[in-house]
Order: C-alpha cells, then structure tokens, then sequence
C-alpha cells in the first residue's frame, strides 16, 4: 500500500530531523543599521542609505548567510564575514560557535559593496557585548583582517544620505577627511566656450559642517569606531617592540645556516665568479654578521639571500655565454622540483612549527613568482633578442634559484609530519577574502605595482589551492590581501598627505597584533616583517610589511585557537565541563521562548537535512558499485509498494 511508503518516508525523514538537529536552546538576536553607500541610478551615482539586518544565532558553526536586493556589483559574502570575525576577535568570543543572518536592502545597485563591513564589525560587536548604537552616528569604511579599516570612495555623497536620518557624527577611514571632486570649468575662448574637466580638492569636514552640521571624525580601527557608536572604552597599552629570545634564537641559527651555504658556495665556485662578485659577497657576508650581532638575524637572512643571488647569476651567465643550454634546463628542472617537493612538505609539517613553515612557503612563493617573470623576460627576448632582456631573465632564474636554497634551510629545522594539516576551511576563506580585497581596490585603483602583485600572489594562492597545498594558499592569499590594501592606502595618503598618521597607526597595530599571539605562540614571520620594515626608508615598504607582521599574526592566533579548540573537543569526551555548554540542552524559560525556539531554527534544520542526504547519496553513488546498489534498493523500493 502507498500508505507504508508515505509512513516509512515521514519515518526516514524525522530520523534525520532528530539526527541533524536535537533539542538546543537557541539564542537570537536582531540589529538593524542603515549604512551610507554610493548607488547607481538613472541620473548617475548618488549616496543612499542601505538597509542592513543581521540576526545573530547561537549556538551556530561560524557561518554568515549574506541575502542582497538588489545585487551588488561586488561580492560581500567575503567583506562580511571578515566584519563576523574581526568582531569575534575583538571580543575574544569564538566564531564558530555563532552564525549570522545578514539581509542588505538598497533602494538601487550598491557600487563598492565592501565599503559598509566595518559597520557592519560595530553592529557585530555590539550584538556580541550587548550594547547598544547610537542613532545620531554613522560610518563608512571597509574592514581588513587585522581590524584596520580601509579607504573608501565618495565620502560626500555618503555623507550627504547619512544627513536625511539626522545623523550628527560621521566616521571616516584615516585620511579621508580630504578628497577631490570633479568640476567642470568653462572659459570663453572668442565665438567659444570650451569646457575642461578638472580634480579639485575638497575639505570634506568643512562641507560636512557647513551644508549638514554633521562632524567628521577619522578613526583608524575597530575599537575606535565602537567607542564612537557605543562609548565603550578599550585600554590603551605601550606595546613592547623587543622580539622574543626565542624568535631570534631560531632565526639566527637559520641566517647562519645561510652564512653557510653562501661560504661554501664561494669557495666551490672560485674559478666562476668575477672579482667584483667575490668583493661583493664578501663584503655582504661582513654586513649580515654585524647584522646578526644587532639582534637583526632577519636582515642578515635577506642580505645573504642577496650573495646567492649573485654567484649563482655568474654562475648561470657562464653556462649561457658557453651555450650550455641543456645545464641552464637542469636548473630550470631543479627549481620546479624542489617547489613542488617544499609544497608537499609544507602540508605535513606540526602545528607548532607553522610560524616557520610560513617563512618556508614565502620562500617557495618567491622562487615561483620569480621563475614566472623569468619565462616572461624569456619570451621577450624570442620575440626581440636585447641583450638587458637576457640578462633579466637570467638574473631571475638566480632569484629563484636562492629563494629555493633558503627554503631547504628553512626545511631542515621543520619537523616532517605523518598527518597532513587541516587547513582547508582556513585556506578557503583567506583565498575569499584576498579576492574581495583585490576586487574591491581595483573599483578605487589601477595599474599599481601592489595591485598587480596582489593580482599574481592571488592566482598563484588559487593554484595552490587545487593542489591542495592549504598552508602555501594561506600564506599566498594574506600576502594578496596585504598588497590590496596597502594599494588602498597609499591611494589614500597621495590625496590626504596623512603619511605620519598611516606609519604611526601600522606600526601600533603590527605591535598589537604580535602581542596577542605571542602568548600563545611564537609569531617567527611577523617578527621578521616588523624588523624590516623598520629596517627600510621606503615608505610604501614600511606600511606593507607592518600590515604584513599585523595579518600574519592575527590568521596565527585564529588557526591556534581553531586548533587548540579541536584538540579540546576531541579529548574532553563525556567529561563534565565546570560550566554548562552552550550547545547542551536547556529547559525553556516559557512556552513562548519554546515556540521560538523551534521557529528559528527551521532554515538550520532544513539545511542540516538536505546535507546529510546529499551526503548519504554521495557516499552510495560512488563509483560503479555504489550505483548498482543504488538502483536495486530504489528498484525493490517501488516495486514493493506497487505490488501492494
């Protein structure tokens, strides 16, 4: 009878209900914000407010579920999680015992849709902390990973919507208060008038004050726009910029390493390098020792890196004069092998050896992008045989040939795991974000050197990320987000002049950062980065690599944690935690928070359903006999019933 298969369906279908979601109670909360955004219409862009609700859900597995009307023309899915998590961070509450329900309503097609997520960090963490925003302040900005917020465009019109809900205090990313405005200029030329379009510098905090009376406040963090919002304060701390004796304990052993290999080098290659290369690497083993003595064992690894660069460009240049091309291809051969073997190792290595394995993957990182510029430079020459193009290329293959031999010194102090790294969810959505963030400069900038960085680290990251090197893609996706914006921030500097302000906020954070992750590991990267860029006199270099020592410790400290949160998981079992979890059954305080209870968490139920058969069907089709089965049960299934 069709009645036993409706009952054994109904059967089947509570079983997984049960299975997929027992009886919890589910916390929910609601905030409602309108962010200022630019909009496309039929007369051209103008500022709108965008109507944001996020509905927070506990307990939850560290997901964000983002709905648009209309669509953006930029991803926010990555943006907003971004804001989830630099929130969570923040307020030093897990993630991935939360979820969010993020619905964006916008009167016309948002342009820049990244650029409300620090709004949306506030309105997070305010959820989070259980304060409350205050209605007569609004903000524009966009979130980056280590919880700065970056530069935006079209401030004043932004401003300008914000002003129609009586909004008295605006915040701006750092540097923003100045920008330039499209004019156009007409001048009589005799019978003509010819009209030219120019750039003109505006105050943005006068016209605020003047046209709206609304104040226009720089904040350059997260914490400095909740203090704004919900007059919160956070402690102001003097960080320590001393790197930890066992950070330079290591790195000193790797540079000597180095030192190593550069001596050995110039000896076994004495009848092929010139007199000026062997004064030169000379005098470059002289700089790193003295480095090493200042307690400067990052800039002394990098020096050295400079004195491989050289021999083995001599070394290279021999082979090529002398038409040796079959050896120069065995170079080639070498460096591509040895990528791809430090790749492999680089996904087994121990969680406590990350922070090296990270400077391990640069390397790798490094000599692939600089064999990829090397057969750039080499089908130039094909197509037109100059002798500086040769010489590029040759002097390429060099570069990567040394940042190969420095990733095997790394390699030799890292620890060969059986278990491969359970990087992936991490490596996803640092590989998102890095797309975002590029997505996003791109709509403000163009054609810049960082741009065009970010772009090649980004696809090299996407590479390694169907290899299924998690670690290599984390390393290549931060570096993407760095570059992106950095971009941003140099865009920003070149229009307000604020170059102290962004040096001084990037030094502070990069100093923060390291300190909330030293107590749980020893950040070794983000200790090299800080040296050098107080090292370099490059402006554009010091602000990269302090955000570069910001990102890297703080995807550290969220792995470690992530980690150490499994580990505890794994081995507490049925033991009894001294406070009540909060995904352990709880009696409901009324029938009314019951009913709720049970409403709210329908959309998790029913997803929960869909993946476990997804799941249960992917497991029983696979392969030839998986679907044989698969076909007999559903045979004899209806069958049966069609019998009775």
């Amino acid at each position: 009878m069709r009645t036993r298969a409706v009952v054994l369906l109904t059967l089947l279908l509570l079983f997984t209900l049960c299975e997929a979601a027992p009886y919890q109670h589910l916390e929910a909360k609601t905030v409602k914000i309108y962010a200022p955004a630019v909009a496309r219409t039929s007369l051209g862009e103008k500022g709108v407010l965008i109507e944001i609700t996020i509905t927070l859900l506990h307990p939850g597995s560290g997901r964000v579920y983002v709905s648009t009307m209309p669509l953006t023309e930029v991803n926010m899915q990555a943006s907003l999680y971004t804001a989830a998590k630099v929130a969570h961070e923040l307020a030093g509450i897990p993630f991935s015992e939360y979820d969010y329900l993020i619905y964006i309503k916008s009167p016309a097609v948002i342009v820049g849709g990244p650029s409300a997520s620090a709004y949306v960090a506030v309105a997070i963490y305010a959820l989070l902390a259980n304060l409350t925003l205050r209605k007569d302040v609004s903000m524009t900005g966009f979130i980056a990973p280590d919880g700065s917020i970056g530069p935006v465009g079209g401030i004043l019109e932004k401003i300008e919507a914000a002003a129609s809900i009586g909004v008295e205090t605006f915040l701006v990313p750092v540097g923003q208060t100045v920008d330039y405005q499209l004019k156009i200029v007409t001048r009589k030329v005799g019978p003509f008038t010819l009209s030219t379009v120019v750039r003109e510098k505006v105050n943005v905090a006068e016209v605020a004050r003047e046209k709206w009376s609304i104040k226009v406040v720089e904040v350059w963090n997260l914490e400095q726009a909740i203090e704004y919002f919900t007059g919160k304060t956070f402690p102001k701390t003097v960080y320590e910029e001393k790197p930890s004796k066992e950070y330079l304990s290591k790195m000193e052993s790797i540079a000597e390493k180095v030192l190593t290999e550069v001596q050995a080098l110039l000896e076994e290659k004495s009848g092929i390098v010139g007199n000026s290369t062997r004064k030169a690497v000379n005098k470059i083993i002289s700089d790193a020792l003295k480095l090493i003595k200042d307690n400067k064992p990052y800039l002394a690894y990098l020096t050295l890196k400079t004195a491989l660069i050289k021999m083995y460009y001599d070394e290279i240049s021999g082979k090529w004069s002398k038409r040796e091309v079959s050896d120069v291809k065995k170079i080639i051969d070498s460096i591509r092998n040895k990528i791809s073997e430090l790749s492999s190792l680089a996904d087994r290595v121990y969680s406590s050896d990350i922070p090296y394995a990270l400077l391990l993957c640069q390397e790798v990182t490094n000599s692939q992008r600089a064999l990829d510029k090397a057969f750039q430079y080499y089908k130039s020459f094909e197509e037109i045989p100059f002798l500086s193009t040769l010489q590029q290329f040759l002097y390429k293959l060099s570069e990567a040939r040394a940042h190969i031999k420095c990733a095997e010194v790394v390699a030799g102090i890292l620890s060969a795991n059986i278990s491969v790294l359970d990087l992936e969810k991490q490596a996803a959505l640092l590989l998102s974000e890095a797309k975002s963030a590029i997505a996003y400069a791109m709509t403000l900038t163009s054609g810049s050197d960082f741009l065009s960085e970010a772009e090649a680290l980004f696809e090299l990251a996407r590479s390694a990320y169907m290899d299924q090197h998690y670690l290599l893609t984390c390393e290549r996706a931060l570096r993407a987000v760095a570059y992106a914006t950095t971009d941003l921030n140099l865009m920003s500097i070149q229009i307000s002049g604020a170059l102290s302000q962004y040096l001084n906020y990037s030094k502070i954070l990069a100093l923060k950062s390291i300190a909330e992750v030293k107590c749980y590991v020893d950040p070794a990267l983000a200790y090299a980065y800080f040296e050098y860029a107080e090292y370099s006199s490059n402006y554009a270099r010091k602000i990269l690599y302090y955000k570069l020592a910001s990102m890297y410790s703080k995807a550290l400290l969220s792995l470690i944690k992530e980690k150490h949160k499994r580990t505890v998981t794994q081995s507490s079992g049925s033991s009894s935690p001294s406070k009540k979890s909060p995904s352990q059954p709880s009696k409901p305080s009324s029938p009314l928070q019951s009913i709720w209870d049970i409403i709210v968490q329908i959309p998790r139920v029913l997803i929960s359903i869909i993946e476990n058969i997804i799941k249960f069907l992917e497991k029983l089709i696979k392969g030839f006999t998986g679907g044989l089965v698969l076909q007999v049960l559903l045979f004899i299934f209806f069958n049966y019933f069609e019998s009775k």
